[in-house]
């Protein structure tokens, strides 16, 4: 009697391994694909033009806090998207071309750092922020306002406005 449990208890074992490996091969490419199709989606965004809703798309890839206030200060910089260091540089954020950090600009025109495709310009804001992290503090207006990021002193104002 007590084999024949074993033998039954085994049976189950069995079956249940074979259910779950099974879910795990029907689900598994599901995970895999959807993936793939998001990558796809942000890689492709390099080739588009600019739309603020492809940059918003574009920006949320990369694990930073207070995207709000970035993308207000894509908004601010470029004058909504009609200044010429935007239009001609691609450049979304006034950034300079840097000297010490690592950096997807092209070099510097009409004072400020171009780039090849707006993407290359979020992805310089990344490597700035990524570069400034350990001085960021609780308040990123705060930051902003540390290290000069603008010159207008109504900046983090106009900025907190848009927000």
């Amino acid at each position: 009697m007590q084999a024949n449990f074993k033998t039954r208890m085994m049976k189950k074992l069995i079956i249940i391994t074979l259910l779950l490996l099974c879910h795990l091969n029907i689900f598994a490419p599901t995970l895999t694909q959807e993936y793939k199709t998001k990558r796809f989606e942000l890689e492709s965004l390099k080739y588009l033009p600019f739309s603020e809703e492809r940059m918003i798309l574009y920006l949320s890839q990369f694990n930073i806090k207070y995207q709000d206030i970035i993308i207000a200060q894509a908004r601010l910089e470029t004058g909504y998207y009609l200044s010429l260091i935007f239009l001609e540089n691609n450049n979304l954020f006034g950034m300079k071309n840097p000297r010490v950090r690592q950096t997807t600009s092209l070099g510097s025109r009409y004072g400020h750092a171009y780039y090849a495709h707006w993407t290359d310009s979020v992805d310089d804001y990344v490597l700035w922020y990524e570069y400034n992290m350990n001085r960021i503090e609780d308040c990123y207006y705060t930051f902003l306002k540390k290290v000069g990021y603008a010159q207008d002193k109504k900046y983090i104002k106009k900025l907190k406005q848009l927000v």
